[in-house]
C-alpha cells in the first residue's frame, strides 16, 4: 500500500502505542462493533486501521484475505505479537468457534429453559438438521408446542 509519510503519521497519532504486553488501541472513530476506521483522504471510503496497520507493515491482503483478531479487541491495531494477522473468512469462524462466541454458543451452559424445565439427559435434545443445526431444545417445551400446534389446526380446519 502506497501512502504517504504525513498519512501514515496522522495513523500513528491515533494509536495508544504501550509498550511491552497489551493491545495498541485505536482512539479515533469507531464503527458500533468497536472496530476503529479513518478515512485516508477527504471524501474517500473509510479504511479499517487493523487492516491499515496491517498492510503497512506486510503490504497488501491477497485476494479474500482478512486482518483478524487473535486478541479479540476490535480496536487493537498491534500487528507484531500476534495480535493482528491475516486470515480467510473461513479462519475467522474458526477461530470464532474455537473461543466459544459462535452461533449457539451463547446458551451451553444454560441448566434450564425458560419454563424451568431441565436442559439435560433424557430432556435435552440437539438438532441434526436444518438451519439451527447443532441447537439446544427442551424436549418437554418442543411436546407442548407441538400439542398447541394440533390443537389450533384441529379448530383451524372444523
Amino acid at each position: 500500500m502506497r501512502v504517504s509519510a504525513q498519512i501514515v503519521e496522522k495513523f500513528w497519532a491515533r494509536v495508544d502505542v504501550c509498550e511491552g504486553v497489551g493491545c495498541w488501541e485505536w482512539k479515533g472513530s469507531r464503527s458500533k462493533a468497536g472496530y476503529g476506521y479513518f478515512h485516508l483522504h477527504t471524501g474517500r471510503k473509510r479504511v479499517l486501521a487493523h487492516r491499515f496497520a496491517y498492510e503497512l507493515e506486510h503490504g497488501p491482503l491477497l485476494e479474500r484475505q482478512h486482518a483478524l483478531h487473535h486478541c479479540d479487541n476490535p480496536p487493537c491495531v498491534r500487528v507484531g505479537d500476534g495480535h493482528v494477522f491475516a486470515g480467510t473468512h473461513l479462519d475467522n469462524m474458526h477461530d470464532r468457534d474455537a473461543k466459544g462466541r459462535g452461533r449457539g454458543f451463547a446458551h451451553t451452559n444454560q441448566s434450564h429453559c425458560l419454563r424451568g424445565h431441565p436442559l439435560a439427559h433424557p430432556n435435552l435434545y440437539i438438532t441434526k438438521t436444518g438451519k439451527q443445526v447443532g441447537k439446544r431444545r427442551c424436549r418437554a417445551c418442543t411436546l407442548l408446542y407441538l400439542k398447541l400446534r394440533h390443537v389450533r389446526r384441529m379448530r383451524a380446519v372444523a
